[in-house]
């Protein structure tokens, strides 16, 4: 998350919302918006103007607040604990979001998708030293009696994949 702004909302219509004079962001990059840093994605870039598509509730966002990039594409966190929860549309688990809002879920409010605190049991599929390739099974994680999660090797990747 930046300090810095990247742009100012020049234009907001529902959930669409525009910046002028944008610089340092990618095309799908994860934007914070207002002083409530709402969640949105880069869906458009034409010269220094952004178009992003916010996926909160933009009332009362006005021309003139700030926007904030990431630098990071909007992703899905994926992981043990992800099929015995509820979400909202970006991830938010709605379980843990009531217990520290109540039932209205309030705006710029965070929660990570998946459990920091619950430890998983991991079985390893490779043994130490054993050399891997992309794209193999190296272990499996059980969420419930009947699902089992597999864990696999990543392929190198640059900084922006």
């Amino acid at each position: 998350m930046q300090d810095e702004p990247i742009g100012k909302v020049s234009w907001v219509s529902g959930p669409v919302v525009r910046t002028m004079e944008t610089h340092r962001v990618h095309m799908l990059d994860m934007v914070e918006v207002g002083e409530e840093r709402l969640i949105g994605e880069l869906i458009g870039l034409d010269g220094d103007v952004a178009t992003i598509q916010v996926y909160e509730d933009t009332t009362g966002l006005t021309p003139g607040a700030p926007v904030y990039s990431t630098g990071y594409p909007l992703v899905a966190e994926l992981g043990p604990g992800l099929i015995t929860s509820i979400y909202d549309g970006i991830l938010r688990p709605l379980r843990v979001m009531a217990e520290s809002t109540g039932l209205f879920i309030g705006r710029g409010i965070r929660a990570p998708s998946l459990r920091r605190d619950k430890q998983w049991e991991f079985t390893p599929k490779v043994r130490p030293g054993e050399k891997v390739s992309q794209g193999q099974i190296i272990g499996t994680v059980p969420e419930t009696e009947r699902i089992k999660h597999r864990t696999w090797s990543l392929p190198v990747c640059p900084a922006r994949c």
